[in-house]
């Protein structure tokens, strides 16, 4: 009698998440992955871009009005 319940609960519960799995849109998902991925690569370097830049302004600004950092 165990035998047979088991086995008819992993039959419903396989049959519950084919038909789970067969509304994903695949290509979506694949899509999002790649997004996420690109942009965990690409962020840190453009922000690192943007901080230099920034840093460049700021030390051609100085040197302009006369501010100079001397560190």
């Amino acid at each position: 009698m165990r035998h047979n319940l088991l086995d008819s609960c992993m039959s419903y519960s396989t049959c519950g998440i084919v038909l789970a799995i067969e509304e994903i849109d695949w290509m979506t998902v694949g899509a999002v992955v790649l997004l996420v991925a690109r942009l965990v690569k690409d962020l840190p370097d453009s922000y690192d871009s943007v901080k230099g830049r920034i840093a460049r302004y700021k030390l051609k600004r100085d040197i302009k009005n006369g501010k100079e950092d001397t560190k």
